[in-house]
């Protein structure tokens, strides 16, 4: 077994390359001058390029904003041409109770701003739905009318909040009216009816209200 082991490595380092330095290469982990093998290449410097200034310090003061802000985005302070402030400094270091200005400003970009909703993008909203509207009915020219075509009421509440997050849970209320005397009951039936509606149904008004949340 010694001996194949010998004849083989004989047989290894008769047939590789013979190295000039011994029985081990020298590990050269930097290129000296004279091993060079052509003229040393130069670095490419990096380009950095020139940061423009905010856009609101080059824009117009008669362009129109529509096209500046046309959507509901973070607020950027490079494109707002106002001095708008949020928040103050608590650092009892230097500049305490100072409102902060709006250059990386994270709380103007915390909450929803309105820049989308100025008059003249409602009015472009207002044109640009205008052909899907069909005209007013004509029946339906007083309010005693529209209850008895449109006898069910739905009410929805909207709310505007300054913070974080545009959802409010109160939001998920849903108000049902409608008068009974719509639903065409006998007086067996109606009488039911108002036993299982309880306080829901209003006998003054003859009206009855459901709340879903």
């Amino acid at each position: 077994m010694l001996s194949f082991v010998r004849t083989f490595r004989q047989a290894q380092r008769s047939t590789g390359p013979k190295s000039q330095m011994g029985e081990f290469r020298v590990l050269q982990l930097t290129q000296s001058k004279g091993s060079r093998s052509g003229p040393m290449k130069k670095r490419a410097k990096p380009k950095f390029k020139e940061v423009p200034p905010p856009r609101y310090l080059r824009m117009s003061t008669d362009q129109d904003w529509t096209n500046v802000w046309p959507t509901a985005t973070t607020f950027k302070q490079s494109v707002v041409p106002l001095p708008i402030t949020q928040g103050y400094v608590s650092s009892d270091k230097e500049n305490k109770g100072l409102p902060v200005e709006k250059y990386a400003n994270a709380e103007l970009m915390k909450i929803p701003n309105f820049f989308h909703l100025t008059p003249n993008h409602i009015k472009k909203h207002c044109a640009a739905i205008k052909k899907y509207c069909t005209p007013w009915p004509e029946e339906l020219n007083s309010d005693e009318a529209c209850e008895y075509y449109l006898p069910i009421q739905i009410t929805t509440y909207d709310y505007l909040n300054s913070t974080p997050s545009i959802r409010d849970s109160r939001a998920r209320v849903v108000k049902f009216n409608f008068k009974l005397t719509q639903l065409e009951f006998d007086e067996h039936a109606r009488d039911k009816f108002i036993r299982l509606a309880g306080q829901r149904y209003n006998a003054d008004t003859d009206e009855l209200t459901l709340v879903a949340d």
